[in-house]
């Protein structure tokens, strides 16, 4: 696990016992955690120190704890040394200690090769976001300060300029894609010969455009844009998010296209009868007509009985529970939307 060191911007401060610790305490008690990160684990060392101040030899150990604002540090863990009896005013320091250098190791050489190189497949594009930006230096056809954005398995190359101008091929927001068909790249220039230029919007429209360039000195020529017969792959990846619906209830929904699926797998109390919770569902979740959620009541593994939830165009929720009392929820429901998708 990789652990901090000390509360951001500060220098731990060395602490003394102020209590002894015994053999095998799960927590001690010290003068002071200033500095100190708290209700995190932190790793530290614990010595005896004689009349001059001195460390007395073998008795350093070294630990973690999740130290508290009242100077308890609970959760010990012996990482280094021997564990054994410290008298009141035993020295405590938080500091980096061989086991926290060793779990840092541990940590970067699941990704990394001894020697600092990536592993193969450690970093993916399905590992990525859809907010991940990578900054793209010296581009082709003056796409310097190009970025590329990852949309599910899809990676496409967005330019401000382009997307920004009035020559784009579409009035919904969008990504400019670039594909070198006979390019000899001039490094911090253009291309010279021919680009296929492709712009995909939100709405999932795709277009085409030839660009020719001959060299520094000769201006582009831009194709006009032409609007691709084929499906283009799909920017509206799936979305998912959990929202409140009244009483601690929550409800799991789930979006791909226009496809809304939403559950509730949950233990919890909703009143019996007519409610009508003040909380609305995210606009982008909300069904074209409205829809129902029937949700199934299990007590001790025994039926209990049934709720229903009714979700209208608006995000307004209401329902009617047949039952009282604290029950296992269970149900699922799937409807259309025809809310534009948001980022």
């Amino acid at each position: 696990m990789l652990r901090k060191a000390s509360a951001d911007g500060k220098l731990p401060v060395e602490a003394l016992l102020k209590l002894q610790k015994e053999k095998d305490a799960q927590s001690i008690s010290v003068s002071t955690v200033d500095g100190w990160r708290l209700g995190e684990t932190v790793d530290f060392i614990l010595f005896k120190v004689d009349s001059d101040k001195k460390i007395i030899p073998g008795s350093v150990s070294s630990w973690t704890g999740i130290p508290a604002s009242n100077g308890d540090i609970n959760n010990l863990v012996l990482k280094g040394g021997m564990d054994q009896l410290y008298p009141p005013n035993s020295v405590v320091m938080a500091t980096t200690t061989s086991a926290w250098a060793n779990d840092l190791v541990g940590a970067i050489l699941v990704s990394h090769n001894p020697d600092g190189t990536l592993k193969d497949g450690s970093v993916t594009y399905e590992a990525l976001d859809s907010t991940t930006e990578f900054v793209e230096q010296g581009s082709s056809i003056d796409f310097n300060d190009a970025r590329l954005f990852k949309f599910g398995k899809w990676v496409f190359r967005e330019n401000d300029v382009i997307k920004a101008c009035a020559n784009r091929p579409s009035d919904n927001p969008g990504w400019l894609i670039s594909t070198p068909l006979n390019p000899t790249v001039v490094p911090g220039s253009q291309a010279k010969g021919y680009v296929k230029q492709q712009y995909a919007d939100t709405e999932g429209n795709f277009y085409t455009r030839i660009i020719k360039s001959g060299d520094t000195a000769t201006p582009i020529t831009y194709g006009e844009w032409m609007k691709e017969a084929k499906d283009y792959p799909d920017v509206k990846t799936a979305k998912e998010e959990s929202v409140q619906i009244g009483w601690g209830m929550q409800l799991q929904m789930y979006r791909i296209g226009n496809v809304v699926s939403a559950h509730i797998n949950q233990i919890n109390e909703i009143p019996a009868g007519t409610f009508s919770p003040g909380e609305k569902i995210p606009k982008k979740y909300r069904p074209a007509a409205e829809s129902t959620l029937m949700i199934t009541g299990i007590n001790s593994g025994r039926y209990a009985g049934n709720a229903t939830y009714k979700f209208t165009k608006d995000g307004s929720v209401t329902g009617y529970s047949a039952i009282p009392g604290r029950q296992e929820w269970y149900g699922s429901a799937t409807w259309l939307t025809d809310q534009l998708w948001e980022k």
